[in-house]
């Protein structure tokens, strides 16, 4: 489309320029050269106008001069391509630049190339976006993107830029893009931060939008998947604790948490087993630290089993649970001759006992060494590897909370 409304070259009253001829757009998408009714039919995709104008005496055109001859629009429709056009001046067919003489002595020739040849691109050039691989987080805190995001914008663009789309998954509470390689041309690349307020909750797309010059929007896009996670906290307790009355117990309590979180410990219950309304002598204390400790004297009533429970809770809620059985016996098992010390004395004062008809340990469940209720050969023998191969130690509940067992010299006329 060309606008002559201006009327660029006036020589009077009622005289516009008057030797002017245009290309027009024929109906077959060929472009025609009018010529006083002569058609000239030009070979696609080289197409030209022609715009020719004389000045007359009375405006002529000074050395310097500078003349508006057409304002030119381009319109293109129906194409999501990347074309290129452009603009210069020269004969047709193209042999030598364009030029033209002032037709006075003495004659000048006059390139115009001023800011010619001129090339833009036309049509909507598109683009791609890669974002980076999906990771996971299990904590707070601001973190960059493991990997990057690359864009690309086709031949006639450049990334204008790249940028975080609202709104964003929940937990996650910020986000933008750092770029490496800056926008301003065909390719960009860089990486996502983003802070993460909440690892409680689940996390999700994090979308990323690429723009480029010409677009008036975003011209491709992607998800950067980002799972949030919570690991429950865990308490670092014994499964069970041995003890003899009289004797104080410290339970050191303590709760770990890989994702940093802040903890809670609470003292759930302690009971006895099997009766669990037996209230102990000395009630236990818990400081309730973290960690903590937990002490507890037990007297001859208290023997037995006890059963401690304690609970952990983060703050995404997550509850760990854990329960320590305390064991509080009587006398030391193995402990045959009652001086506090398992060494030869006990063994031999359990061998007479056995095979020779020597006197019983007191009570008889003392002389039971591997707690299997019965005192014979096989509690010598964990004594003798106990004491000289570095064998595991004396049972510790040999008569905790068992008065019912019944402990006799074996058999040994087989």
């Amino acid at each position: 489309m060309m606008d002559l409304s201006q009327k660029p070259y006036p020589h009077g009253p009622g005289i516009e320029c008057w030797d002017t001829k245009i290309l027009e757009l024929a109906s077959d998408s060929t472009w025609v050269y009018w010529n006083e009714g002569a058609d000239s039919m030009l070979v696609p995709p080289h197409f030209w106008l022609a715009l020719a104008a004389s000045a007359k005496p009375d405006r002529k055109m000074e050395d310097g001069s500078r003349i508006l001859i057409a304002t030119m629009t381009f319109k293109v429709e129906g194409s999501w391509s990347c074309e290129e056009l452009t603009i210069d001046t020269c004969w047709w067919p193209p042999s030598s630049r364009l030029q033209f003489g002032s037709g006075v002595r003495p004659a000048y020739t006059y390139i115009p190339r001023q800011l010619l040849p001129i090339t833009r691109g036309i049509g909507i050039p598109g683009g791609s976006l890669d974002c980076p691989f999906p990771e996971s987080r299990h904590t707070n805190g601001t973190f960059q993107s493991e990997g990057k995001f690359r864009a690309y914008v086709d031949d006639c663009g450049v990334v204008s830029w790249v940028y975080v789309d609202y709104p964003l998954p929940p937990g996650i509470s910020d986000a933008q893009v750092v770029f490496t390689t800056p926008p301003g041309s065909r390719y960009a690349d860089g990486h996502v931060v983003y802070t993460v307020a909440d690892h409680c909750q689940h996390g999700g797309d994090i979308w990323l939008w690429l723009a480029n010059n010409v677009v008036n929007g975003p011209v491709a896009w992607c998800d950067f998947e980002v799972f949030l996670s919570n690991n429950p906290p865990r308490l670092n307790l014994p499964e069970s604790v041995f003890t003899l009355v009289d004797q104080t117990v410290e339970l050191e309590i303590s709760v770990s948490d890989l994702d940093s979180d802040s903890l809670e410990i609470v003292w759930d219950g302690f009971w006895h087993e099997p009766d669990s309304l037996q209230p102990p002598t000395n009630p236990p204390f818990y400081d309730g630290g973290n960690p903590g400790l937990l002490t507890w004297l037990p007297t001859q009533a208290d023997s037995g089993f006890w059963i401690c429970s304690f609970s952990a809770t983060d703050v995404c809620g997550a509850v760990h649970t854990h329960r320590v059985t305390i064991f509080v016996g009587t006398l030391v098992c193995g402990d045959c001759i009652e001086d506090t010390l398992i060494d030869l004395g006990d063994l031999l004062y359990l061998l007479n006992y056995v095979y020779k008809g020597g006197p019983s340990p007191v009570p008889p469940c003392r002389g039971d060494v591997n707690c299997d209720a019965v005192v014979d050969l096989g509690d010598m023998l964990h004594l003798i590897s106990y004491l000289y191969k570095s064998g595991p130690a004396p049972c510790f509940v040999c008569c905790a909370g068992v008065p019912a067992r019944t402990y006799s010299r074996p058999d040994l006329t087989h």
